[in-house]
């Protein structure tokens, strides 16, 4: 696949520690380049290969691999969609959301080991993160944990905790969710705000990117003013950091929830949320911005 640029990138399907996903890279890519993680959503898109598709970041000199969210894409359960409505409707949080990023903040380190034997790279330059919607809580969970050397991360309509989803399945249901001491335990676990501390505390403290829609109607804009206003204010209270660390937030104009279409044959370019993401991930974790 060759880009605007000129440039060519080799992409194909891959499986890393049994997850399975997408991997892409320029042609002849240096071993130390750095390696970025993307997840995706709930949907649009529900897999790693739509994401890919929709998101490709031609020309960054960094491997990316796109990876399948537990539940979703090549890791649909047996019982298909109607075993996903199932655990919505019984239990979000804690059949739903709260499994599938706990496994794949877990199952991060034993990937990014898995691509470094299968590529032969080092990925010494540095470890990037992305995520659209709850693949963005996956990827702020895993900056909170604090466990892998995280230079730059983004989201795309990321909530700020698990209360704003939940919210929305109440409406859905007509019931108020069980708050069982589990599901209190699990909720404040994806409490992003709660955990800023922990973020801050990162070695080295990561650059953090909250982009989201203007017209987003599945999360509100504003949780991407709480998440920044957060982080910020731990940022400044915790100077012992790796680096000096950055947060931005940035409303994108035209943007909904989705990234691209949500249905076969409507239209929704993704391309001002693509650039955006290439110049922060240059400055950011490539480092030639």
């Amino acid at each position: 696949m060759t880009a605007a640029d000129g440039s060519r990138t080799v992409s194909r399907k891959i499986r890393a520690a049994g997850v399975p996903g997408v991997l892409a890279a320029p042609a002849g890519i240096d071993h130390e380049a750095p390696l970025l993680v993307l997840w995706h959503g709930f949907g649009p898109p529900p897999e790693a290969e739509g994401l890919s598709e929709r998101l490709p970041l031609h020309g960054l000199e960094a491997y990316r691999v796109y990876l399948d969210l537990p539940l979703f894409g090549g890791r649909r359960p047996e019982g298909g969609p109607r075993e996903m409505g199932e655990r919505q409707a019984e239990d979000y949080l804690g059949r739903l959301l709260w499994p599938v990023v706990e496994q794949a903040t877990g199952e991060l380190p034993s990937v990014i080991e898995s691509l470094r034997e299968q590529l032969d790279a080092g990925f010494g330059r540095g470890l990037g993160v992305f995520g659209h919607s709850a693949g963005g809580l996956v990827a702020l969970h895993v900056l909170a944990e604090g466990d892998l050397p995280v230079r730059a991360a983004a989201t795309v309509g990321a909530p700020a905790s698990a209360e704003t989803p939940l919210a929305e399945i109440e409406d859905l249901v007509g019931e108020p969710y069980d708050w069982t001491p589990e599901a209190r335990e699990q909720a404040r676990r994806l409490d992003i705000p709660d955990r800023a501390e922990e973020i801050a505390a990162g070695q080295p403290r990561p650059d953090v990117l909250f982009l989201h829609g203007e017209d987003d109607d599945r999360v509100p804009p504003s949780e991407a003013e709480v998440l920044e206003r957060a982080l910020r204010r731990a940022y400044r209270e915790e100077p012992g950091g790796g680096g000096a660390g950055e947060v931005r937030k940035e409303l994108l104009a035209g943007q909904g929830h989705s990234i691209g279409p949500e249905r076969p044959g409507e239209s929704g370019p993704a391309g001002a949320l693509e650039d955006r993401l290439l110049d922060w991930y240059r400055q950011r974790l490539v480092g030639d911005g």
